[in-house]
């Protein structure tokens, strides 16, 4: 989902609110609008306050952090671009080693994880990803013993070949061999409008 997709979302939000108070003015509807209005203008403002900040990350450059684990490992580089952490994007890639667990999320943007060609630690790694409007995309080893919970509300949820799509495309999938797999990986992604997908590359 780009930058464009979730700016048209949050434009049809505001857009359908104002047909609501245009509907309800003109006596084409009969609601308590504005005791309805007086409720979530804190969440008018919201959106009117992300419109704003996406903007501004649009123009902002890709900060590189380094991220250490309690179990030793670090030096991976992840490249951000986003506005106080919560808008933008996130993608880590050509990691060396991974942690014991990740955990990324984000309000509106794409989170891409690629842990292909990366030394993953014997045990269970817990990856944990989570965006309000935006995508998910997780790349592994083929054949690498998975076993996934992935939720959203709107949209898609894809593990290889396996996909749920529409209003709450929810999906749960585990391996055969993933219990007694030495190594494997254990990914909890969530999304309230956006895709989700985990791919095995061949």
């Amino acid at each position: 989902m780009s930058k464009q997709d979730k700016n048209v979302i949050v434009g049809i939000v505001i857009i359908a609110i104002g047909c609501l108070l245009l509907f309800d003015t003109f006596g084409f509807i009969n609601i308590d609008f504005w005791r309805l209005a007086g409720k979530f203008w804190p969440l008018i403002l919201i959106i009117i306050g992300l419109v704003i900040l996406l903007d501004s990350g649009a123009k902002a450059k890709a900060d590189e952090k380094r991220i250490e684990s309690e179990s030793g490992y670090g030096g991976e580089v992840v490249q951000e671009s986003t506005v106080f952490g919560l808008l933008g994007d996130i993608k880590m890639s050509g990691l060396a080693s991974v942690p014991d667990s990740i955990d990324k999320s984000l309000l509106i943007g794409d989170i891409v994880i690629d842990l292909c060609g990366a030394k993953i630690p014997e045990g269970e790694c817990h990856i944990s990803v989570s965006v309000l409007i935006g995508d998910i995309d997780i790349f592994l080893p083929a054949n690498f013993p998975v076993k996934a919970n992935l939720n959203c509300l709107l949209g898609s949820t894809t593990v290889d070949r396996r996909k749920s799509d529409g209003l709450a495309a929810n999906l749960e999938h585990e391996d055969d061999q993933y219990a007694k797999a030495s190594t494997r990986v254990y990914i909890h992604g969530r999304a309230l409008i956006g895709d989700i997908s985990v791919t095995r590359t061949t």
